[in-house]
């Protein structure tokens, strides 16, 4: 306490010393010699001024000033128009080396390209078709009535005049395509040429503008240098005379003098225990129950089945839980929990969705169900498999269909065999093989090794597999099945990709799969807007990776049928 009176004590006679001695300076010479400095400084400001607005006015260019970025539009533009220059020489490049290749194709024989053309064309390909309708009748005429026959000979000569037509259209086709092929890429390489005749132009003249522009600014910005520098000379200035014009107004500049020594403290004023430590346990609760509520705001993940029905207002018809919450479900494969763990909660989850798809309104025309997800991992592979595997479990008939052509997973999960338990050397067709009219519909099925089970791989990846699914040969596909199966159970992409979207418009029902740790929900209500807006039938939706809270009613189920389990094993024993 001694010592802080002593530093207030010095304090206060620096002050008063370092007072009185800008009081005793001659305050008034001061200020008239920096007033003189003063109208100096504004007369070169006022002439610098000046031949800024003469430059402005004299010149074309909008803005000359070095704070507007007017140069680096200029920089841009040139930049801009540079690249677009080289990007427009390379591809006149390209079209002179693709119109190159489409004179050899225009002169020289058909290559594939052109061939493609051919075989694609409707007409040529209905020809085509009648040609072969035609070969059965001939063979059976044959067998009747002889070579020389009548009708023998009226049915060859109706063949080789359709060859001939055959051949006719394809020759049209093929030389069409080939001098229009070529006909456009000569128009737009002179339109490339046009245009890179005008960049050409413009680029010579944004340069000559961009040195006329350098040229201006140079001169501007020397009198603009000038101008700033005098005007921080002047504020400077200009704040020094305020502040002695304040001490020289001051009427008691020189008559400060102290009352006396500074007392020596009674207590000390910093920490006051008994304020801070209320104080701060206060606010640590309301840190801690701020951030409680950060974390909770900010979780957006559909993690309960009232997140389903309070964001999406569509069916709930399973919910999975989390494989950490069973204990039966160690070294069990998840996609074949229902069968390689029966009496799991887990399989006891599937049988429960199994039954409330069974029971639910529309139940009856469900007979081709599309399991799909928001995102890719949610888990929809294995909502699928154990779904069938309940199915077959009661006697039903199904068919598995794998058309996620970038993903397949029949063949891991259902892997093929031979009759004799071997794994066959050479993969059978699969479901794009028949979408694209390389087998037919009994090639495509094979036995999924179960009791009940067939399945339809996915086969090779098409190049338009969207089309493909979306077409004839797939709604025929499941208009046969829907006759044969109890059940036909589509596994197919996420809703990220075209190829869902199709599914989704032809099957007898939608089931969408969300998981609690990876469906956010905004994503889920994107999901659920893109499948109103393509009519598709949502038959409902299924959490996966449920998990118990504390307390709640999915922890006290879980104890609850665990005990109802352990009293029928004790029984049985």
């Amino acid at each position: 306490p001694k010592e802080v009176a002593i530093i207030v004590d010095e304090m206060v006679n620096l002050f008063i010393s370092k007072q009185r001695t800008m009081a005793t300076r001659d305050i008034t010479e001061q200020l008239t010699t920096y007033n003189k400095q003063k109208g100096v400084l504004e007369s070169a400001i006022s002439i610098a001024i000046d031949s800024l607005e003469e430059i402005r006015l004299v010149s074309k260019f909008a803005n000359l000033s070095s704070r507007i970025t007017y140069r680096s539009y200029m920089e841009d533009k040139i930049s801009n128009l540079e690249r677009t220059y080289s990007e427009l020489d390379t591809q006149v490049k390209q079209f002179q080396v693709q119109i190159e290749t489409f004179r050899k194709r225009a002169e020289g024989k058909f290559d594939e390209v052109v061939r493609e053309q051919m075989e694609r064309d409707p007409i040529a390909s209905g020809m085509r078709n009648r040609i072969a309708s035609m070969a059965p009748l001939l063979a059976q005429q044959l067998m009747k009535f002889g070579d020389g026959h009548r009708r023998v000979r009226e049915t060859r000569t109706a063949i080789k005049e359709m060859e001939i037509e055959l051949g006719k259209r394809q020759a049209f086709i093929a030389e069409t395509q080939r001098k229009s092929s070529l006909r456009q890429a000569e128009d737009q390489m002179l339109a490339l040429t046009s245009t890179l005749k005008d960049l050409e132009e413009q680029r010579i003249a944004a340069r000559l503008e961009h040195k006329e522009l350098s040229e201006e600014r140079a001169e501007y910005a020397t009198f603009e240098q000038k101008r700033d520098t005098k005007q921080k000379e002047l504020d400077i200035l200009s704040a020094h005379i305020q502040k002695l014009t304040m001490i020289h107004d001051d009427p008691l500049v020189a008559k400060l003098q102290s009352t006396g020594p500074a007392p020596v403290p009674l207590r000390e004023s910093f920490p006051d225990i008994k304020m801070l430590v209320p104080a701060g346990m206060m606010l640590g609760f309301m840190l801690g129950a701020g951030i409680a509520f950060a974390i909770e705001l900010l979780n957006d993940l559909l993690r309960s089945p009232s997140d389903i029905a309070k964001h999406l207002h569509i069916p709930l018809l399973g919910a999975i839980y989390h494989s950490d919450e069973d204990d039966d479900l160690e070294d069990v494969d998840l996609c074949h929990v229902v069968r390689q763990a029966p009496y799991s909660i887990m399989s006891e989850s599937y049988r429960q969705f199994r039954t409330n798809l069974q029971m639910s309104d529309s139940a009856k025309k469900h007979k081709v169900l599309f399991i799909t997800s928001s995102g890719a991992g949610d888990g929809k592979t294995s909502v699928a498999v154990n779904l069938i595997s309940t199915l077959i479990a009661e006697g039903r008939k199904v068919l598995f269909i794998d058309s996620n052509f970038r993903r397949p997973s029949s063949t891991i999960m259902f892997p093929r065999t031979e009759t004799d338990g071997s794994i066959p050397e050479h993969a059978d067709y699969g479901l794009s093989n028949y979408l694209m009219g390389q087998c037919t519909c009994e090639e495509v099925i094979r036995h999924g090794g179960l009791t009940g089970l067939d399945i339809v791989d996915s086969g090779p990846l098409p190049s338009n597999p969207a089309e493909i699914l979306g077409g004839a040969n797939m709604k025929n596909l499941l208009a046969k099945c829907r006759e044969i199966y109890d059940y036909v159970i589509i596994d197919g992409p996420p809703l990220l990709l075209t190829d869902a979207k199709m599914l989704a418009s032809i099957a007898d029902g939608t089931i969408v799969v969300f998981n609690t740790e990876t469906s956010k929900r905004g994503t889920a209500q994107r999901t659920m807007r893109e499948l109103r807006r393509i009519k598709a039938n949502v038959a409902g939706s299924v959490l996966i990776g449920v998990r118990s809270m504390k307390g709640g009613y999915f922890e006290e189920k879980i104890r609850l049928y665990q005990e109802y389990q352990e009293g029928q094993i004790i029984r049985s024993v």
